[in-house]
């Protein structure tokens, strides 16, 4: 398919032909058919961007294990592989709510696995702050690469107390439905 080819369409969560397809149901008048198929077409792609996010960690651990890479390159990828992972969970939650079943668990862990990926991207941006300021003290860095990571570490943060909120929300909404 086109996600397969070229990386550049990575950043749609739906392969335009597969939108297609989804249109000509819904002009033909099946609307739910239509939704079941944009559904559908966002597992596909999810799935795609999750085998080629398992590749890159391979392709990186490869890379540091021949001194090709740092393995600060590996930790990016892997915080794209939990964002990965996470987009898939989301897609199967729509995919279920589309069937008309209930995607209470999907949804649970979808947003469990975007809390881990932001939980990864803080990992990282510590560990890059860490090297920053050893780059620093050893006069290889300027105060920008120290204050861009600090900005960046902030950032993680911040995302991490959203997803962590996210959560919460999600769990005690889940709680409400199952008391009623």
């Amino acid at each position: 398919t086109a996600y397969e080819l070229k990386e550049c369409d990575w950043s749609s969560d739906v392969c335009s032909s597969d939108l297609k397809a989804a249109l000509a149901k819904f002009k033909g008048g099946d609307v739910e058919a239509a939704v079941l198929a944009v559904a559908e077409a966002r597992v596909a792609a999810a799935r795609l961007k999750l085998d080629f996010a398992e590749n890159r960690v391979k392709r990186e651990e490869l890379r540091v294990a021949k001194g090709l890479a740092s393995a600060f390159e590996v930790i990016l990828e892997q915080v794209a592989l939990a964002r990965a992972q996470a987009k898939l969970a989301e897609a199967e939650s729509a995919l279920a709510a589309a069937k008309g079943e209930d995607g209470s668990k999907a949804k649970l862990t979808a947003a469990e696995l975007w809390l881990h990926a932001e939980q990864e991207r803080l990992r990282g941006a510590e560990r890059l702050l860490a090297r920053s300021k050893i780059r620093r003290e050893a006069g290889l860095a300027g105060p920008s690469e120290l204050s861009d990571t600090r900005v960046e570490r902030a950032d993680a943060r911040a995302a991490v107390a959203a997803a962590d909120a996210r959560l919460a929300r999600l769990i005690a909404n889940l709680e409400k439905q199952g008391g009623q």
